[in-house]
């Protein structure tokens, strides 16, 4: 049966040939609609450069939640965010989570 489910995104930049984008806090709204595949949409604020102002953000992926022992996953997502500003950001990244 499908399952729904929500949390907190925290991020931090790792990988950028600009550096201009520290971070991001966003809340998403997951959906697993067979198995372990989850598609989910988020919204947040994602900080820049230290001066500079907060934009806010509206994101989009789907990824594969694998289940680790002690309600831990990892998950390979693929995402794509539109920036208030209209900025779009496409983001490849490997999710940690805790389940409870």
């Amino acid at each position: 049966a499908p399952r729904w489910g929500a949390g907190i995104a925290i991020e931090s930049e790792v990988f950028d040939s600009n550096q201009n984008r520290l971070g991001i806090v966003a809340a998403p709204v997951s959906f697993f609609p067979f198995g372990r595949v989850r598609t989910f949409a988020a919204l947040g604020i994602e900080f820049r450069e230290r001066g500079a102002p907060k934009h806010a953000l509206l994101r989009f992926g789907a990824g594969y939640d694998i289940t680790l022992p002690g309600h831990i996953s990892i998950s390979p997502e693929a995402q794509a965010d539109w920036v208030s500003g209209g900025t779009f950001v496409y983001v490849f990244a490997l999710a940690l989570g805790y389940g409870f």
